[in-house]
């Protein structure tokens, strides 16, 4: 009996340190991941900002930036409040 519990005993910390191991990989691996999804956003969207933002006069970009304000969820909420 005694060594049927050591067997248990020695195989729960066995598990435990291969469970370890696999959160520090998963951990790992999301962190490497959450840095590749961060540099790429930048460097797709960076340039498409820049010609865009060369082309448009200051009058265009103010244009385009009250659209999407105004296509932003709480626009007509916050209007609709201030009028009443």
């Amino acid at each position: 009996m005694e060594a049927k519990r050591q067997e248990m005993i020695r195989n729960a910390e066995w598990r435990d340190s291969v469970r370890t191991k696999n959160v520090t990989r998963a951990k790992h691996l999301d962190e490497i991941e959450r840095k590749e999804e961060h540099t790429k956003a930048a460097d797709f969207i960076r340039p498409m900002l820049n010609s865009a933002a060369s082309s448009m006069t200051v009058e265009q970009q103010l244009s385009s930036h009250r659209q999407g304000l105004q296509r932003s969820y709480g626009y007509m909420e916050e209007k609709f409040a201030i009028r009443r």
